[in-house]
């Protein structure tokens, strides 16, 4: 049985799907998947490495993230699982808030992919509503040769990627961004060259106040340039309970997407609890992806 999941996990990967799309798929962050992936004008927390480098900026403390993800629960043969881990620090003196993260994606034994991120935000002045980010990355795959045919292939590949990202409030309540992502084009691959193409995502969102039925509600929208191809991801999220629970909504072309969010006080700590659930458009019988993230804002 085993050699048959490894059959259709590479056909499926390698054949159909090329490597870089399940890399930088709208995987890590339950908070973004709530809301279809239509997140960098969002990402205000340790949750921007991977989306907004420039949201970084808006920590203004620190915050440690863990998420761990399981898509597709309807396929109970393939073993697929998604880990992040995340840690972002203010540094007063410089303006500058840095953050530490890894992310990966394993199917059992057979396939590892990582992401090793360094990252850092930096918003100008409290004044001008301008804020630029850099995430630079260490990322790849690795493969148990035990299970390929042919032992001439290189078990693993890995490169540098460079994102970049910016944001700006034009009005009051009206946040833009701008992210550059994989901007050098890093060849993954180990046959022969297979580069992970550079993505161009702008996204906007209003904050709208309504202390009757919601203590904020924002309509997000995003548009996604990548391969000479244009897609969108919309979505929504709302803070009730004076902002202590969060519910979201999301949809693109290749997903339609559920969240919720807990957040308490508990003294000095902020902890937070993130959940989405995503159902693909494509995929028959999948059975849905679950994602959920714990962490905490000191």
């Amino acid at each position: 049985m085993k050699e048959i999941v490894v059959t259709v996990f590479t056909i499926f990967f390698f054949t159909i799907e090329p490597v870089y799309s399940i890399i930088f798929e709208n995987n890590y962050s339950a908070r973004a998947a709530g809301v279809a992936g239509s997140f960098s004008s969002l990402a205000d927390t340790v949750d921007a490495v991977f989306w907004n480098p420039a949201g970084l900026s808006y920590v203004n403390t620190q915050e440690f993230t863990f998420m761990y993800g399981k898509p597709y629960t309807g396929f109970t043969d393939i073993d697929i699982g998604y880990n992040y881990f995340g840690y972002a620090r203010h540094m007063g003196l410089m303006k500058t808030t840095v953050c530490f993260a890894w992310a990966s994606l394993t199917n059992s034994d057979i396939y590892t992919q990582e992401i090793y991120a360094v990252s850092a935000g930096y918003k100008f002045n409290t004044t001008t509503p301008l804020a630029l980010g850099l995430t630079m990355k260490y990322l790849g795959y690795r493969i148990n040769t035990e299970y390929l045919s042919s032992s001439e292939i290189a078990n693993s590949k890995y490169a540098n990627a460079l994102d970049l990202g910016l944001t700006y409030q034009p009005v009051p309540l009206c946040t833009t961004a701008l992210v550059v992502r994989n901007f050098n084009e890093p060849d993954l691959g180990i046959a022969s060259a297979d580069v992970l193409p550079m993505e161009i995502r702008c996204g906007i969102n209003f904050a709208i106040n309504n202390s009757t039925l919601f203590e904020t509600i924002k309509p997000v929208f995003e548009v996604i340039y990548s391969q000479n191809h244009i897609d969108f991801a919309l979505g929504t999220e709302i803070f009730v309970f004076k902002n202590s629970i969060a519910f979201r909504i999301g949809y693109n072309p290749a997903e339609t997407t559920l969240g919720a969010g807990f957040y308490k006080k508990i003294g000095s700590v902020m902890l937070k609890i993130d959940y989405a659930y995503s159902i693909p458009s494509q995929i028959e019988s999948s059975g849905g992806s679950h994602r959920i993230s714990s962490g905490i804002k000191l």
